[in-house]
């Protein structure tokens, strides 16, 4: 969760043409900036490699990309900040 938590900060602070320092961003989540930094790191080397994993998995033929079209849309419908799509497509997951 603090590695979510991190990125979203993150990614957050470059909106909207107002940036963050990282010091900022760390007051923020409540950390040291060398905290924030590593927290950060380790969460673009996960996200990295899940990454790779879902392409060596849809390489071996165990999961189809395909089948997480969705993720894409809500992934675009989040850049597109279409809360409405959003809200579908989290409330079509759930059940």
């Amino acid at each position: 969760m603090k590695q979510a938590e991190t990125i979203f900060f993150d990614v957050m602070s470059h909106r909207d043409g107002v940036t963050l320092t990282a010091e900022q961003r760390a007051a923020l989540r409540g950390v040291t900036k060398g905290s924030f930094i590593r927290t950060k790191q380790q969460a673009l080397r996960n996200i990295s490699k899940a990454l790779f994993t879902l392409i060596l998995l849809s390489y071996l033929g165990l999961v189809k990309l395909p089948e997480y079209q969705w993720f894409f849309r809500l992934s675009e419908a989040f850049e597109e900040r279409d809360w409405e799509a959003v809200r579908e497509f989290l409330t079509s997951l759930e059940g």
